[in-house]
């Protein structure tokens, strides 16, 4: 009978080694699934949420470029809502030369940097853009007068804050819509004339002024 037990004795530590091999390989493969799902993520976080220059349509969509054509003497552009609608949280009014500056938080900005595109006025365009801004959407150095229409923003974002320069600032995010038309692609190459869409604006509170820090094409959601 001692043989019997003896080998019985050794058939269950055979039996304790393969289970614990096996709950090993297992969490070998859950550990290794965990990795490759969050490296997975990683990268779809990074090609869907970080803003990025949108590609360009092909040029035959778009008219000549006229680099001397005063647009406010075009009478089929002057007959358009040029007016920049301001809204927060839904709520507000067009943009006048007596109330840009008291509308809300960015009605100024916002005057001021329509403005300058309808105008072609590419340096002060530029001058509210931030470096990191420059660098990541390679805004135009030179384009014409914009014959843009039907603006309207909409704040849709509590501020929020972020480190800019060694410093914290305050964020706010806009909703932003607005048409081109007979858009020659000097100032926007990623939208047909006449088309509205709707992009969303980082905007960064540097104390004495507004700037603009990205463009994404999906709202950021506050967590």
């Amino acid at each position: 009978m001692k043989p019997a037990k003896q080998r019985t004795k050794w058939k269950d530590l055979s039996d304790r080694g393969k289970i614990k091999r096996v709950a090993l390989l297992v969490g070998v493969i859950l550990l290794a699934l965990a990795v490759l799902t969050g490296a997975l993520w990683l990268v779809d976080f990074l090609l869907k949420d970080t803003p990025k220059r949108p590609d360009p349509l092909p040029r035959d969509v778009f008219y000549e470029a006229d680099y001397d054509r005063n647009i406010f003497e075009y009478p089929a552009y002057q007959r358009l809502d040029r007016s920049v609608r301001y809204l927060e949280y839904g709520s507000g009014e067009t943009i006048t030369e007596e109330n840009y500056k008291s509308l809300g938080v960015a009605s100024a900005f916002f005057h001021d940097y329509f403005d300058a595109v309808i105008r072609g006025d590419c340096e002060t365009y530029r001058s509210f853009l931030t470096p990191y801004y420059i660098d990541t959407f390679e805004p135009p150095e030179r384009f014409t007068m914009q014959m843009l229409y039907d603006i309207e923003v909409n704040r849709t974002q509590t501020n929020a804050t972020a480190e800019y320069e060694g410093q914290e600032v305050s964020v706010y995010y806009f909703e932003v819509k607005y048409k081109i038309f007979e858009n020659n692609g000097t100032f926007r190459d990623d939208v047909a004339s006449n088309r509205s869409t709707t992009q969303y604006y980082e905007l960064y509170d540097l104390g004495d002024r507004l700037v603009l820090n990205a463009i994404g094409q999906k709202q950021v959601v506050l967590q």
